[in-house]
């Protein structure tokens, strides 16, 4: 269900609620975000002087961790589409069984049309902020911050046109 327009692009605690499956697409969206601005802090090389040994391999490990957590979100949204366990086994080249014992717990769908915070509350107890309590506590809390952040992250030129206010909320 898609929220009608609002004047200044945001969603608004008189707008719907999400469902589950857009609180999924939410936390989605969330963990992109995190793994992107924990990355970007290992970009820049000045203080390479100061790292420990060990400490590049930490880095590595911690992504790898946040990755492999939104993979399981990715899951979840991809079954609460209707995504077969057949389609995605073969998108991560492993056979149906495998994909279910590795993936089965991110299987989510049952709460697909209910109440987003449902899905929310599953989805905090693996939040890969690495600022404790730096999750969003409901899922159209955590839309309207990534709203705000990915206007703040996008760049002038990656965009032809105006860019939109609400691309995150836009189309839950």
């Amino acid at each position: 269900m898609a929220h009608p327009p609002h004047q200044d692009g945001y969603l608004h605690a008189a707008a719907p609620a999400l469902n589950g499956a857009q609180a999924a697409r939410v936390g989605v969206s969330a963990a992109c975000r995190e793994v992107a601005e924990y990355a970007a802090r290992f970009v820049s090389t000045t203080g390479d002087e100061h790292a420990e040994p060990g400490d590049f391999i930490a880095f590595g490990i911690r992504v790898r961790r946040m990755a492999l957590e939104l993979m399981f979100r990715t899951v979840t949204v991809e079954r609460m589409r209707g995504t077969s366990w057949e389609v995605i086994a073969d998108r991560l080249h492993m056979n149906v069984d495998t994909c279910i014992g590795e993936f089965g717990h991110a299987d989510l769908s049952h709460h697909a049309s209910a109440h987003g915070q449902i899905v929310w509350d599953v989805l905090a107890k693996t939040c890969i902020n690495p600022i404790p309590g730096g999750c969003a506590d409901t899922a159209d809390e955590g839309a309207v911050e990534l709203d705000a952040w990915y206007l703040r992250w996008l760049q002038p030129d990656n965009h032809p046109a105006q860019p939109p206010t609400c691309a995150v909320t836009a189309n839950l």
